[in-house]
């Protein structure tokens, strides 16, 4: 669970493209996400819980919250491991 966690944070805290190794590792915050405006941060969660569901060891996206505080960007999420618990985490 606590592995997971961290898999999860370490893609979240990622902007897409950032990692050479696999430029498709990480959240594209600054291509897609923090240009849309408030009332669309539900396509923001969307595209967060696609990423966190292509992580292998992710069964499950429980719940993907973000929340939105002037220019910043924040949020949390529980996602459900291939053991069966359930990691959260706060970003």
């Amino acid at each position: 669970r606590e592995r997971t966690g961290q898999l999860c944070l370490c893609l979240l805290r990622t902007e897409e493209g950032e990692s050479f190794i696999d430029g498709t590792h990480g959240v594209p915050w600054f291509g897609k996400i923090l240009g849309l405006p408030v009332q669309h941060l539900d396509v923001a969660a969307r595209i967060v819980r696609e990423k966190l569901a292509s992580l292998r060891e992710v069964k499950k996206v429980v719940k993907v919250t973000l929340r939105a505080d002037g220019r910043n960007l924040g949020g949390s999420f529980s996602v459900q491991t291939s053991d069966g618990t359930v990691a959260k985490g706060d970003f």
